[in-house]
């Protein structure tokens, strides 16, 4: 029996449009072939107030536009460092080819603005409110990663929904930038840098402070993950213990460091992707 939990979404757009977005929990599903192999913890709904509008003047980055006025705007829940610069000019005509000199909407939530004083919102064009956010379009064009700051990470289910539709496609970036896999060795040369990562969780370490999952024996050249234990009582409250993910593959977002081998920290539940053994690597 397959077990959804519906969690009311603001977001006007995304997949399935005006439905709502649903979150499906750790628990153990079998999934029919209508829903999506991957699978993740639940976050809080979202939920997106009324921000700026005006019409699009310049296209500046891969996910940043300028609006009338001289106002920025970072697309939110979107990793801004493309992987390549062939990708980032990609992102931008595409941008350019949707956006520029048209007037779009734009709602925030928890994160408003970024630390360069731009600011951070889901776009839609004015008079196109059942269609997909700009972002959902960028990345369902495999032209940008789901990322998303601290505290704005509950409005990243569409995205991610896009981004793998188009991975699943081989679209944008995806053919020459797959996840990588947590026992290869280019994770261990890999720079640090945002990256998806996919694996089988062997182990769960708690201590005091931290708890791990651990993909391999050793710790000191294998790739973990950690997060704070905060972090993870409010993944566990929202979503099933972590210990249900041991023996689980899973795919891992976020920024990639070196500290006793690859790691990367999670800061909430959007960040771990529960894969079916026949999808992904």
């Amino acid at each position: 029996m397959v077990k959804l939990q519906r969690v009311p979404c603001n977001c006007r757009g995304g997949v399935g449009l005006s439905r709502s977005i649903s979150i499906i929990l750790l628990a153990a599903i079998a999934a029919g072939p209508a829903i999506a192999a991957e699978r993740g913890f639940a976050d809080a709904g979202c939920e997106l107030v009324p921000g700026i509008a005006g019409r699009v003047e310049a296209i500046i980055d891969a996910t940043t536009l300028r609006l009338e006025g001289g106002a920025e705007l970072r697309l939110a829940g979107l990793e801004p460092v493309a992987p390549s610069p062939a990708t980032a000019a990609a992102a931008m005509t595409f941008l350019a080819d949707v956006a520029l000199g048209r007037t779009v909407e734009v709602r925030y939530g928890p994160v408003s603005a970024d630390r360069y004083g731009r600011s951070v919102g889901h776009a839609w064009l004015v008079g196109t409110a059942t269609e997909p956010s700009l972002g959902v379009l960028l990345a369902g064009a495999g032209l940008a990663r789901v990322s998303a700051p601290l505290g704005d990470a509950s409005c990243t289910g569409a995205l991610l929904a896009a981004e793998r539709a188009a991975r699943d496609a081989g679209l944008g970036l995806w053919p020459e930038n797959p996840p990588l896999g947590a026992d290869d060795e280019a994770l261990r040369t890999a720079g640090d840098d945002f990256a998806l990562v996919e694996g089988r969780i062997l182990s769960i370490g708690r201590r005091e402070r931290t708890v791990y999952l651990n993909f391999g024996r050793d710790w000191s050249t294998d790739f973990t993950v950690s997060m704070t234990a905060a972090v993870a009582e409010a993944i566990e409250a929202a979503g099933g213990p972590l210990d249900a993910l041991v023996g689980q593959r899973v795919r891992i977002r976020g920024l990639l460091a070196h500290r006793d081998g690859p790691w990367i920290r999670v800061d909430g539940a959007w960040q771990i992707e529960i894969l079916d053994d026949a999808d992904g690597r």
